[in-house]
């Protein structure tokens, strides 16, 4: 019989914690390379063992974030822990990054990303990739806010909260709070093992569980701490953060707590459905809010009005405008491709006390060239006389009217071109048959 011990199982890897220790630098434009050849970016397929490349891909994120997070301080902001009562970094906390001086902020941006990314991320395809590490992570937007003023009596920039609404895994070996994917690829005993459970004891931070409790948290209690009584809150939320921010509001009683200090919210994708809201919020979307939604249409081109789209099977269930994000692919990368538009379009609210929303009629979805947009404040416009035509701000694409018949007579040249060539592969082997048959008769005669 055999008897297999402990210390007899495989050591799970171990990597270096630095870029250079992972075999990466940072060149001239702020890409990560390889030593090996400053051509290639980050290789995760080191080894067909998925562990092995997991584990790599845990260190090199690890030691991105952390130059992400050393280059915020830089920008003026600094590491505040949640909960509020936390006094030593060993007990489970959750950090986040907050301005220096924030009580004395007329005008704070908060930014809520994904529950998926680390504090500070924006995406690890553009951070890794092309793009470099500003571009790709939060340093890039802090530094475009620094350039504002708060108000329009107060040079002063405003002021910044960044949340991190991913990182609810307390991880108790590293003393410190780990997004859900980086929670899979911490080390362990052996590499045999096949990960670690969730304990609630061992990994949760008490009050902020889940990272809607964490939200919940953020704007009840940690918000009003670090900021003055009248300081006016501009929020940007990306993907599901947006559906559990609007699902927040949602409620006679949080609505009641943030209504004041709500200024405006720039939202990144959601997928929250406004039928049945309570009225501050309906209102507070349609005026002062927009979605940038992952669109192939050049950035910041808008898409859907109220309204939605003249087709009635399309509308907009969002409660607010759409506009383009630029970005055709990946939710993530929104905010990176709308950031100059997001943040001009949030100063320029900042600088209006009444500002709302350009109307939007009847806006079809981009590549229509039969939609129209109205740019006036009045939100009664009677269209019963049909809607005046305004030439689009931004290139239209050569489509036909209908993008509908445009997708049926493609549809159709293919299946006449696949049927064709069905016609040609039958012929080619119907002769092939009788080439066949033709030799072997010749060669039962011989």
């Amino acid at each position: 019989m055999f008897r297999r011990t402990w210390e007899g199982l495989p050591q799970d890897i171990i990597f270096g914690d630095t870029l250079a220790e992972l075999g990466y630098f940072i060149n001239d434009i702020d890409e990560v390379r390889s030593l090996d050849n400053p051509d290639n970016y980050f290789r995760f397929h080191l080894s067909k063992n998925d562990r092995i490349n997991e584990r790599q891909r845990f260190h090199f994120n690890d030691a991105l974030e952390s130059i992400i997070i050393d280059r915020l301080h830089g920008e003026g902001l600094k590491t505040v822990r949640l909960p509020l009562e936390v006094k030593s970094p060993s007990q489970p906390h959750i950090p986040i990054l907050v301005s220096e001086n924030l009580a004395q902020r007329r005008r704070v941006v908060l930014f809520l990303g994904e529950s998926t990314q680390s504090l500070g991320v924006l995406s690890h395809r553009i951070i890794g990739g092309r793009g470099g590490i500003n571009e790709g992570s939060l340093v890039s937007l802090v530094k475009s806010l620094a350039k504002q003023q708060s108000a329009p009596n107060d040079s002063n920039p405003p002021g910044i909260i960044i949340a991190n609404i991913g990182g609810n895994w307390w991880w108790p070996e590293g003393k410190r709070a780990l997004s859900p994917a980086m929670a899979q690829a911490i080390p362990l005993a052996s590499s045999a093992f096949n990960g670690r459970e969730y304990d609630a004891e061992l990994n949760a931070v008490p009050q902020l569980e889940t990272w809607k409790r964490h939200l919940r948290y953020l704007m009840n209690t940690a918000v009003p701490s670090l900021i003055a009584h009248d300081t006016l809150i501009d929020v940007i939320a990306v993907g599901d953060a947006v559906d559990g921010f609007l699902e927040y509001l949602n409620d006679e009683t949080t609505w009641a707590l943030n209504k004041d200090r709500l200024n405006a919210g720039a939202f990144m994708g959601g997928a929250f459905f406004t039928d049945s809201i309570n009225v501050g919020l309906s209102n507070f979307l349609a005026q002062r809010c927009r979605t940038w939604a992952v669109h192939q249409a050049p950035v910041n081109a808008p898409l859907l009005g109220l309204t939605g789209h003249r087709s009635p099977s399309i509308t907009n269930s969002t409660g607010c405008p759409i506009y383009s994000s630029g970005e055709p692919y990946y939710n993530e990368c929104s905010l990176i491709r709308a950031k100059d538009y997001v943040t001009q379009w949030l100063y320029e609210v900042s600088q209006m006390p009444d500002y709302k929303n350009p109307h939007l009629s009847e806006l079809a979805i981009f590549g229509d060239n039969t939609a129209t947009a109205e740019n006036d404040d009045d939100w009664t416009i009677d269209h019963s006389s049909g809607p005046r035509h305004i030439e689009p701000s931004y290139p239209e694409p050569d489509l036909a009217e209908d993008d509908f018949q445009v997708i049926r007579n493609l549809v159709g040249d293919y299946r006449n071109w696949n049927r064709e060539k069905l016609q040609e592969t039958d012929q080619i082997i119907e002769s092939s048959g009788q080439e066949k048959d033709k030799d072997g008769k010749q060669g039962l005669r011989k």
